[in-house]
């Protein structure tokens, strides 16, 4: 909404202004919308089977593809510091989480606002601090919470039903003859998403972040950059993915 966006506005603006005063470069970037167009509405708009065709589960393809959105102006900054000048900026902007010790089992306390960085400070401003304002802040969540719960619940009963071992069996079979073994529905995609983290080295970041929690420490917000990924490879999983895929959509369409 009109709303939303002079919020957006506010809150960039703000950013900019507190980035200012620890000495940094930031531009305000918002994009409404209905300036530019979404290269994946005509994409959802196919039949499961063409989809599944063109684009497999969507995952290193579409997530992968190039859009007209224009870049933000931010990420050519950050491109022109130092390593030490972009670890300086990051701290500004988020805030420093590095270091900060905590016991297991005991709830995580976020420093002053004063102390963290100018996402926060600015957040605060406008939509309200999330760790203690929380009447001003609505986690967008939280009104389908009850909903989520139902439907997890109703898909539990619905997978647990022996009706349904016949039907899960021949797509296994079916699965298995198109030289994709899998034991569960859903568990293509998961591998294709799976293959995408590794490939962006998100698997790297997590084994990082896990070490540092083993030790006490929470790592900077931030902290991840995706991994410049070879195109010969991401040609490798997009082949892997259109063609699982599309053996899913059949096997189920025949089968389940």
């Amino acid at each position: 909404t009109e709303e939303d966006l002079q919020q957006q506005r506010e809150f960039e603006n703000l950013v900019q202004q507190c980035m200012r005063d620890e000495g940094f470069e930031y531009v305000p970037y918002v994009v409404d919308p209905s300036d530019w167009d979404s290269p994946f509405e005509d994409a959802y708009a196919l039949p499961p089977d063409e989809f599944a065709e063109q684009y497999g589960y969507g995952i290193s393809t579409l997530h992968m593809a190039e859009s007209d959105l224009p870049e933000d102006p931010n990420e050519e900054i950050r491109r022109g510091l130092s390593p030490q000048a972009l670890a300086e900026y990051e701290r500004a902007l988020y805030g420093d989480m590095a270091g900060q010790e905590f016991s297991e089992g005991e709830e995580w306390t976020p420093p002053p606002l004063e102390d963290r960085g100018c996402y926060d400070k600015a957040s605060a401003q406008v939509w309200g601090d999330p760790y203690e304002d929380e009447g001003n802040f609505r986690d967008p969540h939280q009104e389908f919470e009850s909903l989520m719960e139902s439907l997890w619940s109703i898909q539990e009963r619905f997978m647990s039903d022996p009706r349904m071992e016949e039907p899960t069996q021949n797509w296994r079979d079916c699965m298995a003859e198109a030289g994709h073994p899998f034991e569960m529905i859903g568990e293509p995609e998961q591998e294709v998403w799976r293959r995408m983290d590794e490939l962006q080295g998100w698997d790297e970041f997590m084994e990082l972040e896990e070490g540092a929690s083993a030790e006490g420490d929470l790592p900077a917000a931030g902290q991840f950059e995706p991994k410049e990924i070879d195109p010969a490879e991401l040609e490798e999983l997009q082949e892997y993915e259109l063609a699982v895929a599309s053996a899913d959509v059949r096997c189920k369409e025949e089968h389940y």
